[in-house]
């Protein structure tokens, strides 16, 4: 990760479908392996500097002005924000987005959400002496879990989430997330095993495979499909 710039990995095949991979903005929410290039398509992995500032999004806003093709986006966490925000001001250039564990949830009103915010301290505890001589930034980044203003403006590109478990029940807020974008699958990992609070590569793999599969059919009005 650079202090002050983005940093862009590519591999596959240049000429094939473009995927745009945003990490998290604190590298460490989502810890899968980073994933293979699907055939035929090309990966391009975006990391976010450590430092943000005001001239963060626009280096990213630049790098994806360049693209020659329609994009298909994910983004891991925080960097929700970063592709939200590129899904509503550059929606012509872009295919779908899909959200993975997205920090703040698009979904209102977490079960346990003091849960939500330790199981992220664990999995970032080599990320506390930074903490240490910034101590606001820790609090920051855990008052940003009950923001989700930022899914205010609705999309127009074909949207799946993936979402934890420990969310409440997805039925009862169907409306809400139906206004995310005209078309959107939501997606939520369950499992009893601790150990697996994410999804191993080879199952992120199918459940982003089966989206894009998707995300291609024409619908006729709003539709929330949830996979369990």
């Amino acid at each position: 990760m650079n202090d002050n710039h983005w940093s862009f990995t590519s591999k596959g095949t240049p000429k094939g479908e473009e995927i745009l991979w945003i990490r998290d903005s604190w590298n460490l929410s989502f810890s899968s392996k980073e994933p293979n290039s699907p055939t035929g398509s090309y990966l391009t992995f975006a990391v976010p500097p450590k430092n943000s500032g005001t001239e963060t999004f626009n280096e990213l806003f630049e790098y994806f002005s360049s693209r020659k093709r329609k994009v298909n986006m994910v983004a891991e966490g925080f960097s929700a924000r970063f592709a939200w925000e590129l899904a509503l001001k550059k929606k012509e250039s872009i295919q779908s987005l899909f959200l993975l564990f997205p920090n703040p949830s698009p979904v209102s009103g977490f079960a346990l959400p003091i849960l939500e915010k330790a199981d992220w301290i664990l999995k970032n505890l080599s990320l506390l002496p930074r903490f240490i001589t910034n101590p606001f930034s820790l609090d920051k980044i855990l008052s940003q879990f009950d923001q989700n203003d930022i899914y205010e403006s609705q999309i127009s590109v074909s949207l799946g989430v993936l979402l934890p478990r420990t969310v409440g029940q997805l039925s009862a807020q169907a409306e809400q997330l139906s206004r995310l974008s005209k078309r959107t699958q939501i997606y939520r990992w369950e499992t009893r095993n601790p150990r697996f609070s994410e999804p191993e590569m080879l199952k992120l793999d199918k459940i982003l495979e089966l989206f894009w599969n998707s995300s291609g059919q024409k619908r006729s009005k709003s539709r929330i499909k949830t996979k369990f």
